[in-house]
Order: C-alpha cells, then structure tokens, then sequence
C-alpha cells in the first residue's frame, strides 16, 4: 500500500488505512478505493473530522497517532491505539498528554485508557501491547525545524526526546522505567513472564528518521551507503515489576553489530503473548555492503538464525500467512504458516513473488512478476475468508446491509 498510509485496521467488511495521524481513512478491500474524510467516529466532536474524540482533555488538541495500533492478545476485535495531544496554551499547566485508548472493533467505540503526562510532544510510530499492559517508550520528540521556512517537512522536526519507557495498566494506571536512552521504530512483541514485561525490538543510538538517514542521494552513492552506519540493534528488554530487580529494565542484545535489521513480523496469533520467532528484513547481510539483503527467520527461545537470500536480490518487508487453525498463543504451532513478499531482481529489473514454508524457510514458489513493484515499506495480508464470514453473518443479521458488502460495507 503507498506509505502515505502505512497500515491497515481490519474492521467489519472493510480496513482503516492509518498513518502516525489521528485521522482513519476507510478503505474498500474489493475496489481499493477510499471513502473521502475521515473515518465518522460516534464520539467525534462536532466539526473535527472524526480526529477529536470526547475523551480529549479539554484546551487539547490532537497532533499525531501511531501507525501501528495493536490487536491486545486473545481477543479479536480490541485494538489500542496512542494519540499525542498538546495544549492550545503553551504556557498551560496541562501540557503534552499521550492518550491511549482502545477501538472496539465490533461495536466502533473508542474508550479512554489513560492520559499520560509527557514531558514533551512525543512521536510514537509504534508503541507495545501485552495482554494487561500498553509500554510507550518515549523517545522522540516533535519541535518546530531548526530553520524555519527552509526545511517544513515533519522529518526535520524530530528531536531527542528521551521521557523514560511509561507502562499503563488496564485500569490506566502508570509506572516509568529508565534506562538508558535509545531510538526505536518498530516493535517486535511484548509479552508477560512471572516478574514483568518482555519487549523486543529495534533500537538505535541515533534518530532514525532523519534526512541524513534517508536522504535519497546517499543510498545511490554506494560508496557514501556502505560507509555510513545504518545498524542497530535487536534488543529484548525485561521491564520488571516484581522480584529483586523490581522497578529495573534488564537489556540484551540478539544482533550483530553493523548490520540493519528492520520490518519485524511475527505470526499475529502470538501477538502480546509469550512467541519464539520473528521474521525481518536484513541489510549489510555480508557486513560489507549495506545493499546485501536478507530475509531473517529469527528463533528468540534457541537463538537460532536462518536467511533467505539470493544474489542481487532486494526483498520487502515479510508477512506471515498462518495455514493452521492455531489459538492465540499456540507456540506448537506457531509456524505452521506461510512467509511470502515481494523482492526485486536486479538483473531482470522487476520484482519476484516468493513465497516460504514458514517453517522449514524452504521455498514454495517463486512468481516472476512483469513489473517493479517500488519498495514496500508495510502491507497487509486481508483474507477473502474474513469478509466472506461478515457477509453471511450479516445475511442473517440485516440482508439488505450484507447485499452493500460487495461494493461498499456501511457500518
């Protein structure tokens, strides 16, 4: 999907495209058309958009969301979402608040978890979900550019904005761990253990939006892209909130230093739950050029590896397909799915369709498409089963809605 909108929400019969924005946009699967505005929230204030809920604190107004809300473990229809809000009032007691909030998405309702206190605007991309906590690390701050009128773009506008790792509970109540300061884009998993909370992802010591990170001439200049230090780090950190080390963030690394790592995937029925494996995209795969790409299979319980790579190949971002009929939390079958995504072959200039045994990483089938298909940075598998179930369910519920289904689903 064009990362203008980086994300789908499933809900009833369609998706809710979402970008680090308040705003959702409607999205019908069959046609891949939008519905123009922004999603209608029931509890919308009047003339916002859909982008101001009643839950805003008042003198408030919302700035960014998260591109990547959370499904929370063993439900099928609860999703958390993060919302930055800032004060009309700069000099305001009330100052910057990260609401967090859930989505219903059976009902549409949004309801109100908690307002944190921040010490900054902070820009969260992706945040962590377990089945009782949501973790914000808070990392990264929005301020005006450095040099007004020259660079407006929102990338210029990042700051460090460490705030510490804010854990809320379901009752919205809040606890902050320190350690030490890091950057993060993306989050692998977050889970529960006997003495606290599990969370891997991606970390960097640097911003990691930033145009000098992303600037398009660098990653042309092969010499300037294999000199300059893209890595980061695969870390599990274990926020502890019992036993001797309560109150401390205990940190392990599980990456080689120098290489790139990026675009986790998990199979979704471990999402918030005790997993084993992950799967990503790898750069600098053969420590020397950072255009050497790999697809990571990543076993976090045996700490074991495995790759998929070819020669002038450059593969997107993975995406599990589970083939089994797995419960939430079934590590036994935990890969029992398919692995596929898009790769660019360099000598044919058009892209693959390659599709893995998720398990053995062996491939299935490999489609030589006619076409480049541009990098992906995100995307979304939306099986034809799920809107097939809402349509006979709705059959039974209201026929004359199901029948809109086809074309466009009203909820």
């Amino acid at each position: 999907m064009d990362n203008n909108w980086v994300n789908i929400m499933p809900i009833k019969g369609e998706g809710l495209m979402v970008s680090d924005s308040p705003v959702f946009i409607r999205l019908n699967y069959d046609t891949l058309t939008t519905t123009a505005g922004g999603y209608p929230w029931k509890d919308s204030l009047n003339g916002s958009g859909g982008m101001m809920p009643t839950f805003i604190k008042p003198g408030h107004f919302p700035t960014t969301g998260s591109a990547h809300p959370n499904r929370r473990a063993k439900t099928d229809n609860v999703y958390v979402e993060v919302m930055t809000e800032l004060s009309y009032n700069p000099f305001g007691k009330s100052g910057s608040q990260q609401a967090v909030y859930s989505i219903d998405t059976n009902t549409m309702n949004r309801t109100l978890i908690a307002h944190v206190p921040t010490k900054y605007g902070q820009y969260l991309h992706s945040f962590g979900v377990s089945e009782n906590y949501v973790v914000l690390p808070l990392n990264l701050k929005m301020h005006k550019p450095a040099h007004m009128g020259e660079d407006m773009t929102m990338i210029s506008a990042f700051a460090d904005g460490w705030d510490g790792i804010h854990v809320v509970d379901l009752e919205g109540k809040v606890q902050i761990f320190q350690t030490d300061p890091f950057f993060h884009v993306h989050i692998t998993n977050t889970f529960e253990n006997e003495t606290g909370i599990v969370m891997d992802l991606g970390t960097w010591d640097t911003i990691p939006f930033s145009p000098h990170a992303l600037a398009t001439a660098s990653f042309l200049n092969k010499t300037s892209r294999d000199e300059k230090n893209y890595g980061n780090f695969v870390e599990r950190m274990h926020l502890h909130t019992a036993g001797p080390l309560k109150g401390s963030v205990t940190r392990t690394r599980h990456s080689k230093p120098g290489r790139a790592i990026d675009f986790f995937k998990i199979n979704d029925k471990m999402n918030g739950l005790p997993y084993c494996v992950f799967y990503a995209v790898e750069w600098m795969h053969d420590d020397k050029n950072y255009a050497n790409m790999a697809v990571l299979k990543h076993n976090m319980c045996t700490n074991t590896k495995t790759y998929w790579s070819k020669n002038h190949s450059y593969p997107g971002e993975p995406f599990f397909i589970p083939t089994g009929d797995a419960e939430d939390g079934d590590k036994e079958k935990e890969e029992e799915g398919l692995l596929v995504f898009t790769s660019l072959d360099g000598v044919r200039g058009a892209s693959d369709f390659v599709i893995l045994d998720a398990k053995t990483f062996k491939e299935v089938s490999v489609v030589q498409l006619p076409v480049h298909i541009p990098f992906t940075a995100h995307g979304q598998f939306i099986p034809k089963a799920g809107i097939e179930a809402v349509k006979a369910a709705m059959e039974v519920e209201d026929p004359i809605l199901a029948a809109t289904i086809d074309t466009t689903f009203q909820i």
